[in-house]
């Protein structure tokens, strides 16, 4: 009783994907504006389509051009009238999905994390066990202050930021336990909207592309909370002045203060 799924990201991989008779078709939320892709999806294949919204809001189907909606449109109704399979998207209100039929939409209210803030320690220590167990990072425990600390904070950006913040301290292989300060810090570097400071299609980049857009928003950020002072930040990321002030100019950061003026 299994349905099989799976993601291409690219054309070719969906003639691979229909040779293998699998039933179902999922677009991960980055090839939401990857038109050659959903066209050799409407073109060649017959199967039911998923499209994940995890990366992107519903919001954005309106920012398309409307040729582009249009084919994001078409295939959504064409999935939900022909197949008994189910079309989840997140919204923020059923206004939002006025380019489906109204009449065949069914509401799940979900609510926010900071609906469930008693809960978080559990999520953050089994989140953390999760990425451990995945990609083999060293075990982190968050402190009693800073486990105390996310308790009360209100998750701007919901459960993406979450994961977000827990990713980002198993990468810094720190020290095992994670305090207040540490955490402070990453919650300013991914803003007050709670995602990382860094362009929304991000994973539309090249690679070195994304690192020149990470580098440059994680710097500037870091440069701000250091008050403009080039041998904190030298200290604060890890990097030798010369090569710090070189990054800084290949990225057009402006660091220099302007001098004051004496009468």
């Amino acid at each position: 009783n299994m349905l099989t799924m799976c993601t291409p990201f690219d054309e070719s991989s969906v003639d691979y994907i229909n040779s293998m008779d699998i039933d179902i078709i999922k677009i991960g939320s980055p090839s939401l504006y990857d038109t050659p892709l959903l066209e050799k999806i409407r073109d060649h294949s017959t199967n039911p389509v998923i499209i994940s919204s995890g990366g992107c809001e519903i919001e954005h189907i309106d920012k398309l051009p409307e040729d582009k909606k249009t084919l994001v449109s078409q295939k959504l109704k064409t999935c939900s009238t022909k197949n008994t399979l189910k079309i989840f998207i997140g919204t923020s209100g059923t206004d939002e999905a006025t380019f489906l039929n109204k009449d065949k939409l069914t509401t799940l209210n979900i609510p926010p994390l900071r609906n469930s803030l008693k809960a978080v320690p559990e999520i953050l220590d089994e989140t953390v066990k999760y990425f451990v167990d995945r990609d083999g990072h060293d075990y982190r425990r968050l402190s009693l202050a800073a486990q105390n600390m996310l308790s009360k904070y209100q998750w701007p950006g919901n459960l993406r930021q979450l994961v977000d913040l827990v990713q980002a301290l198993l990468s810094r292989k720190d020290k095992e336990i994670v305090n207040v300060d540490e955490i402070q810090e990453i919650i300013t570097l991914q803003g007050p909207g709670g995602n990382i400071l860094i362009e929304n299609n991000i994973l539309s980049l090249s690679m070195k592309e994304a690192k020149k857009v990470f580098e440059r928003a994680y710097l500037t950020r870091q440069l701000e909370l250091v008050g403009g002072k080039i041998s904190e930040l030298s200290r604060r990321v890890d990097m030798e002045r010369t090569n710090l002030y070189r990054k800084l100019q290949s990225l057009d950061i402006e660091y220099k203060k302007k001098k004051k003026t004496t009468s």
